[in-house]
């Protein structure tokens, strides 16, 4: 690396907390692509001369960091491994121990992933028995309010979720079958849907 300035070396990303006393942290966040394990490996730096102190915090809970590292001057190391949902946050967190001035603390930090072994849910919906020709399907989630309607041969599975009805366990879901030719039949099915996406007659 290059000369330090400020106690940042050149290509270092460095975090500098605000001035009110123990509260104005800078935050380095990382943003959970996908349901996994991740594992975050890294170390804080001392940087400049000034005091700080270092936290790694999910989802913005500072009540209950994952890891209090103490002061920076200590270039604390650290390793934390944690199952996130897509969308959860893991933050590196530095505060300025009461005083903002000269605290330029560098961070590296490296993130691996241990994917889970994908849960397969089942489809949602119903087969389309003892119709001819093709039929039409309205599938509608009735606790959300959402349709989808599409077009299949008769004797198949009609899935709601593949057609593009977002589902979720507790939700109850419709779907009203009607032949397209005839005899122009129809029938109408109540589904609940339970944790993992088991549609269940009532």
């Amino acid at each position: 690396m290059g000369v330090a300035t400020a106690g940042v070396n050149t290509g270092q990303i460095s975090l500098h907390p605000g001035p009110v006393a123990n509260k104005d942290s800078a935050i380095l966040r990382f943003t959970a692509p996908a349901d996994a394990i991740y594992t975050a490996y890294g170390k804080f730096f001392s940087g400049d001369k000034g005091e700080t102190d270092a936290w790694i915090v999910k989802n913005g809970d500072f009540t209950s960091p994952l890891k209090s590292l103490g002061v920076t001057s200590k270039n604390p190391i650290f390793t934390v491994s944690e199952f996130l949902k897509a969308g959860d946050t893991l933050d590196f967190v530095v505060g300025n121990h009461g005083n903002y001035s000269y605290d330029n603390t560098p961070i590296t930090v490296q993130i691996s992933s241990f994917a889970l072994p994908g849960k397969v849910t089942p489809p949602i919906g119903v087969k389309a028995s003892g119709f001819t020709g093709t039929v039409s399907a309205t599938c509608q989630n009735t606790t959300t309010g959402k349709t989808v309607s599409f077009n299949k041969k008769s004797n198949q599975f009609l899935d709601c979720k593949a057609a593009g009805l977002v589902v979720r366990s507790g939700d109850k879901v419709s779907v009203n079958i009607a032949a397209n030719t005839a005899p122009f039949a129809s029938h109408r099915y109540e589904l609940n849907v339970e944790a993992g996406g088991l549609p269940v007659k009532p």
